[in-house]
């Protein structure tokens, strides 16, 4: 017998209220389901958001101990390890490679679908911008499913969203989002519902239509999974990186200290946070890895904006510029513009936010530039 089902059979027997409990909040008329569940070493539940709500109402503060064993334990070949491959996607990164590799051994082909999906999004992930290759892979991939077919719609929304592709990216998001009435799994269409939401969040925050971001970003809290608050809090921050200190800060603090962050959004939140500090001239500053190129930067702009300009030029000597993207080599020009006041940096800055399509940091730029004849601007907000 599994982990779960040895924690639950001991909680049911010193607990003989809790089997009824169980039942009430997964829905059920009486208890006969939860005890067959753990009564039966191969038994899941028909329903995924089924066993995370039972799972999470008997041991609130266990459920990542108690799904890393349970997870491995599903069989390949049926529907809730493939709905594993979300949950790990978001909620245990640190199992979602192995649970992939897993999946594509399936004897199922729509469970070796489903991985080869996730696959390509992990690689993402991974690679500062996406190849023509994995642009491919996702169209030939079938979608024999409305699952599948809505994953098919949210991994290109991804991608346009990466390259700033944003009519195509539109496009995608609504077709996705139209295939979620569908679902018939109710952890699947909250979980691509939230994909959606934070990519819609992200879009038009690139995009500066700031309180249309907002709008979808807070449509996050309506869905009850404290991982999620970390993806909130970083994005609305960065919705106010630019005018609102107070406010930015206090979302990138939540960020980093909610105990359900995942490593990489305590990490992002730091470098927002960094940047913010920055920005406005706080002098304050999150130590971060410096083997990395980005976070290498964190730090030459945080010695820039502390006036410690030889320092930072030194460092800028050292710093692989071409392992940034173009966002972040966008704000080392702006960033060596407030250090030097030489407007042929905000230049470099502003063709940098036109390559990736960022609409929001070229305003910053743009403001700087109200010295510039009229007409200049003009050319260069187009």
């Amino acid at each position: 017998m599994g982990k779960l089902k040895e924690a639950l059979r001991e909680a049911m027997d010193k607990d003989r209220t809790l089997a009824q409990s169980l039942a009430k909040v997964a829905g059920y008329s009486n208890p006969t389901p939860i005890y067959k569940f753990v009564n039966h070493p191969a038994r899941e539940f028909q329903s995924f958001a089924t066993l995370l709500k039972v799972t999470e109402a008997a041991f609130p503060n266990r459920i990542v101990e108690l799904m890393e064993t349970y997870i491995p334990s599903l069989d390949v070949n049926g529907k809730n390890a493939r709905y594993a491959l979300e949950y790990t996607s978001i909620e245990m990164q640190h199992l979602h490679d192995q649970h992939i590799e897993r999946m594509l051994d399936a004897s199922n082909a729509e469970s070796v679908i489903y991985a080869q999906y996730y696959k390509i999004m992990q690689q993402m992930k991974v690679q500062l911008s996406p190849d023509e290759d994995m642009i491919k892979n996702i169209s030939k991939l079938p979608a024999p499913t409305d699952e599948t077919y809505t994953l098919k719609y949210i991994s290109m929304a991804y991608l346009f969203a990466h390259e700033g592709e944003h009519s195509l990216f539109t496009l995608c998001s609504k077709l996705a989002y139209k295939s979620i009435a569908f679902l018939t799994e109710e952890y699947m269409a909250e979980s691509y519902k939230m994909r959606i939401h934070v990519l819609l969040g992200v879009s038009y925050t690139q995009l500066n239509q700031l309180e249309k971001a907002r709008h979808y970003l807070r449509q996050l809290y309506d869905i009850h999974r404290p991982a999620l608050q970390s993806w909130f809090s970083l994005h609305m921050g960065r919705s106010y990186l630019f005018s609102d200190l107070q406010k930015a800060e206090n979302y990138f603090t939540k960020g980093m200290n909610n105990p359900y962050s995942l490593e990489r959004f305590v990490s992002l939140n730091k470098q927002s946070a960094n940047l913010l500090y920055s920005y406005w001239g706080v002098n304050k500053h999150y130590p971060l890895d410096e083997s990395l190129p980005v976070n290498q930067l964190s730090q030459i702009i945080y010695l820039i904006s502390q006036k410690k300009h030889n320092e930072s030029v030194q460092k800028i000597k050292l710093l692989d510029t071409d392992a940034l993207s173009e966002w972040d080599r966008a704000t080392l020009f702006y960033f060596q513009y407030r250090m030097t006041e030489d407007d042929s940096f905000l230049y470099q800055s502003i063709a940098e936010c036109k390559r990736c399509n960022e609409w929001y940091f070229r305003s910053v730029c743009m403001k700087e530039l109200s010295h510039l004849n009229p007409h200049l601007r003009e050319a260069l907000e187009v």
